[in-house]
């Protein structure tokens, strides 16, 4: 589920949601997205992470790495509602996408509500709030799924 929010939201702005450079910083980057509370599990691995000694790891990691002092980026629902609004803060995808004469962030259409309410459930930071395939296919972002799928009106 995570990743089909991911990917649509990447289809829709036109640009890379949340890009790291490491696997290290794309946590930070999704945990600075997500703010709130943490599913136990990834707090427990953030603590791991914040008590390493990068000495220990043969500095492969500086200590800013394993432990920033802030979280990279806006919130993601604020990134996401900020398409279209001229104000798209620089994303590489920009200009890819504009390269390639597409429109994208400060000259897009700003993302429907219906579509922003589907990515942010989709995007939930712990899986046991993510919505199933199922409840995702009633929400009203997709109330013409079954036209579409099925090729008439499902009543």
């Amino acid at each position: 589920i995570w990743s089909l929010g991911a990917t649509l939201a990447e289809m829709a702005t036109g640009h890379v949601l949340l890009p790291g450079t490491s696997s290290l910083d794309q946590l930070w980057r999704i945990l600075g997205a997500l703010p709130g509370p943490r599913p136990v599990e990834l707090q427990r691995a953030v603590n791991k992470l914040h008590n390493l000694d990068p000495a220990a790891l043969n500095h492969q990691f500086p200590l800013e790495m394993l432990c920033p002092k802030d979280l990279p980026g806006p919130p993601l629902v604020e990134r996401l509602s900020r398409h279209g609004q001229g104000n798209g803060g620089g994303h590489h995808g920009l200009a890819l996408a504009q390269a390639h004469g597409h429109g994208a962030i400060g000259g897009a259409t700003p993302l429907e509500p219906a579509l922003l309410d589907f990515l942010m459930a989709c995007l939930q930071l712990d899986p046991a709030n993510r919505p199933t395939a199922e409840e995702l296919l009633q929400m009203p972002y997709l109330a013409d799924a079954g036209q579409l799928f099925t090729g008439h009106l499902v009543l």
